[in-house]
């Protein structure tokens, strides 16, 4: 695959389902790529990040073992030879239990026909390389093959890099069905008091799975 960019030739990701052994480097990975939250209320207010990358690991492990139907819609992007994880993605979809990560208050509850993208995590060192565009890619095609209609997202305002990089991918900002208009006009403040100014909102992002996806 080229780069655009660059002129380079960039590897052809093929995004792989996890394993257990994984578990530890995906606790690793979704806690580094998330470290500015670790602490804040409402997210296992840990401070020690060996411990949050612990509990991080224990929770996909408990989902490996568990409910293997929920692991299932993860995968993992590797470095070829090396074996490092590039990249990890995790879907909700129908009868799927929400992110473990959180309390069962904060978890998503899926429209009818809806795939959720939970979350979504890169090496440092991979970007620009297209390993989140591969696992996007993915996440796309899978929902469909699984039956959604359509798949959704919630992302920081302020993280503009993300936010412009879903739009290229086809997501709208839409008013979160899940809450009334009450909803949408509290949920920033929330998220400022609890995740500080950095954070001053969350975007629902949504994309109807077409055909034709990217």
């Amino acid at each position: 695959m080229a780069d655009e960019t660059s002129g380079t030739v960039r590897p052809a990701w093929s995004p792989q389902p996890p394993t257990a052994a994984d578990c530890e480097a995906i606790g690793r990975l979704r806690t580094l790529a998330f470290i500015e939250k670790i602490g804040c209320c409402g997210y296992n207010c840990l401070t020690n990040v060996d411990a949050h990358i612990a509990k991080s690991a224990k929770v996909h492990a408990d989902m490996a073992a568990k409910d293997p139907v929920k692991f299932s819609h993860c995968r993992v992007v590797k470095e070829e030879g090396t074996g490092q994880l590039l990249g990890c993605i995790q879907l909700q979809l129908a009868n799927d239990v929400g992110d473990q990560h959180f309390p069962s208050d904060m978890q998503h509850n899926l429209l009818n026909g809806e795939a959720y993208l939970e979350w979504i995590a890169c090496d440092p060192d991979a970007t620009g390389r297209g390993v989140g565009s591969a696992l996007i890619q993915w996440a796309h095609a899978f929902a469909k093959e699984k039956g959604a209609k359509f798949i959704s997202l919630e992302v920081m305002r302020k993280n503009v890099g993300a936010v412009r990089l879903y739009r290229r991918k086809g997501y709208v900002v839409r008013c979160d069905p899940h809450g009334g208009p009450c909803d949408c006009l509290c949920a920033p403040c929330y998220v400022f008091f609890c995740f500080g100014c950095v954070y001053c909102g969350v975007l629902y992002m949504v994309k109807p799975l077409q055909e034709t996806d990217n």
